[in-house]
């Protein structure tokens, strides 16, 4: 059985979460077997606003929706697909010595 290590810390001071379990290739009856970050907030945010413009494109394409509408829609897409881009990387890229200082 899994247990999550459960220490209360801000998001920014913890990016993963370790579980541990019993694993075969170890004398130990636990040991970290494996490490999943930990989801920001505004990446499932904006994940579920993209699933939510992508449906609706379908819907409107499948009503025959005007030029207009589609375009209106595919801009919303292509907005929220930038701002999760962006989100990523100021997670996850590594930042410049000098940025630190």
């Amino acid at each position: 059985m899994a247990s999550a290590n459960t220490t209360a810390f801000s998001p920014s001071q913890v990016a993963y979460t370790l579980f541990t379990v019993w694993c075969s290739k170890s004398s130990r009856s636990h040991v970290i077997c494996g490490v999943v970050a930990k989801q920001d907030p505004r990446i499932e945010t904006l994940e579920r606003e993209i699933a939510t413009l992508v449906e609706k494109r379908q819907t409107l394409r499948a009503a025959g929706a005007e030029s207009a509408q589609l375009e209106r829609n595919r801009r919303e897409i292509v907005a929220r697909q930038h701002e999760l881009s962006e989100t990523l990387i100021s997670i996850y890229a590594p930042q410049p010595a000098f940025a630190a200082a």
